[in-house]
């Protein structure tokens, strides 16, 4: 079970993800865990302005390609973004015209 939460202000959003490490699901530049672990998988702070630009800056997972649900996916598997993968990082973007969200 996960514990997520974001609170979103004037731009701002916070986010985080809690949750079990289940017992050897170590990737390779983890050691495999003999018992299960509690850890934070995503947490990241972003700003949106009203003009588009955008900035985020925590834990999460690169984006790269089409991000499909299953995460052994051909585009992804053979460069290792298959499991697991979330980064320490800064993402800048920007906006332009109309967006849809589904």
């Amino acid at each position: 079970m996960d514990l997520i939460g974001a609170c979103r202000k004037n731009g701002w959003t916070a986010y985080g993800m809690v949750g079990r490490e289940p017992p050897n699901s170590g990737g390779q530049e983890r050691p495999q865990q003999p018992d299960a672990a509690f850890i934070s998988y995503e947490h990241w702070v972003a700003y949106q302005s009203d003009g588009g630009f955008g900035i985020r800056a925590g834990r999460f997972m690169p984006a790269y390609g089409v991000r499909f649900s299953d995460h052994t996916a051909y585009s992804r598997i053979y460069l290792d973004f298959d499991r697991n993968d979330q980064v320490y990082g800064l993402e800048v973007s920007d906006t332009m015209g109309p967006s849809l969200c589904r």
